[in-house]
């Protein structure tokens, strides 16, 4: 189980809370959540998660790898399929140019670095595949996801 970004120069911490920031300007939701967040979730919402954070080539040398999940949640019960492939689709927009194009925004490496400047540069984004939906069905959510690999540099 991935332990929660220890604090904000952590790189996970930092590329969550950049994810984060474009999702509410780009999503138009409120409803987006980090790792860190304690408060109650509220349906429909993106949660953001950095999974794991590994140095690439050597330790020390301040270039990071950082795998980062979004997971659209809404509840089964207030959404039709077509409204929740909508709601997915919309935030797909947010990270590619369009919904048939798989290759992520041109200025999305820059967006992030804007956002998580001065410790890191982001210098690439590769989209890895889709994981399946999933379903809590102790609460009756449906889970859809996105991921990233995040390449980012330190600033020294």
């Amino acid at each position: 189980m991935p332990t929660a970004p220890a604090n904000f120069d952590d790189p996970r911490y930092l590329t969550e809370l950049a994810f984060k920031n474009i999702l509410q300007k780009l999503w138009g939701s409120q409803n987006v959540y980090i790792t860190g967040d304690t408060t109650q979730h509220i349906h429909p919402c993106i949660t953001v998660r950095a999974l794991q954070a590994k140095e690439q080539l050597a330790p020390g040398t301040g270039i990071f790898r950082l795998r980062v999940q979004l997971d659209l949640k809404q509840k089964i019960d207030n959404q039709t399929a077509e409204v929740s492939e909508q709601s997915f689709r919309a935030m797909r927009q947010c990270f590619y140019r369009n919904d048939t194009d798989p290759r992520p925004m041109v200025d999305l490496a820059n967006r992030l670095s804007a956002a998580v400047a001065p410790p890191y540069t982001v210098s690439g984004i590769v989209p890895s595949d889709e994981p399946a939906p999933g379903v809590e069905a102790d609460v009756r959510v449906m889970t859809r996801s996105l991921a990233f690999d995040v390449f980012a540099t330190a600033n020294r």
